[in-house]
């Protein structure tokens, strides 16, 4: 509503938003989104992230390009996706991520290494 109320035009507001693990994964993907944009109002968001490549993320990722082609969603991203699970995507993925929002460790500054050690940097070039 606020982005409605606010009178700037949607086309100039960019809207993010995740897809949890502790939501639907597979089938139940694209209801979640649906239930999304109905409630923030919105016909489309421009970045639409998986949180976590769990299970089922093939046919996830699969439902969320066809929303992608529908127009329902911009552009695709993943968080918090290890350098493996980014190799796997490339197997399958017909639409890469678009962003790859990973946390890094306050207590290591400028590391790219995640938690498990990987360097999620290298992985990405």
């Amino acid at each position: 509503r606020a982005i409605r109320d606010s009178g700037v035009p949607r086309k100039e507001v960019f809207v993010a938003t995740k897809l949890s693990f502790d939501q639907s994964f597979g089938a139940g993907a694209r209801l979640a989104l649906e239930k999304q944009l109905k409630a923030l109002g919105l016909d489309y968001v421009d970045l639409y992230m998986l949180h976590g490549l769990r299970t089922s993320v093939r046919e996830t990722w699969a439902l969320l390009e066809q929303a992608r082609a529908e127009g329902l969603v911009r552009s695709l991203g993943v968080s918090n996706a290890l350098p493996g699970d980014l190799d796997a995507m490339g197997a399958y993925a017909k639409v890469p991520p678009a962003v790859v929002q990973n946390k890094h460790s306050v207590y290591r500054p400028g590391s790219s290494l995640n938690y498990a050690g990987e360097d999620i940097v290298e992985g990405l070039r």
